[in-house]
């Protein structure tokens, strides 16, 4: 069996890709990524993803106020991988994917939580459940392409 990564709190930066590096198109000097905060337990994960921008060297945060996206994990130890299985637990600033379990009529201007409270829709949960090769080095680890180091 893969040993577990060890436990505590590591730092990453993932680039939000060639269509979101320019956010701001008044200003093609900034690049955008989310800066992944791991937090590792034993064989549980959490995932938190806030977007930062790095500009002229300097990186600043967000002006918004957090509750991007947050995930919740295991890790499942092979005898020749490690596998991490995320769910999404919150996220601010998303579409949500449902789908109306029957034809809204003059409920359709009700909250999608309203809905779905209702029984009139139903979120499409295939888009909050992830999973990722983890694979472990001396001070860090990479999980999709983005490489963490541990925070000390």
């Amino acid at each position: 069996m893969q040993a577990l990564p060890a436990a505590g709190a590591y730092i990453g930066l993932e680039s939000m890709g060639p269509s979101h590096d320019d956010i701001t198109p008044d200003d093609t000097t900034d690049r955008w990524y989310h800066e992944n905060r791991l937090l590792i337990r034993g064989d549980s994960a959490f995932l938190e993803k806030m977007p930062v921008v790095i500009k002229d060297g300097e990186k600043g945060y967000s002006a918004s106020d957090g509750g991007f996206y947050t995930y919740k994990g295991r890790i499942n130890a092979y005898p020749d991988s490690l596998v991490t299985r995320f769910r999404l637990v919150n996220h601010d600033y998303m579409l949500t994917r449902f789908r109306y379990l029957r034809p809204p009529g003059k409920d359709s201007t009700l909250s999608l939580g309203e809905m779905v409270a209702r029984g009139i829709a139903e979120v499409d949960s295939s888009r909050f459940k992830v999973s990722y090769q983890l694979t472990t080095s001396p001070g860090g680890l990479s999980m999709d392409g983005v490489t963490y180091e541990l925070k000390k």
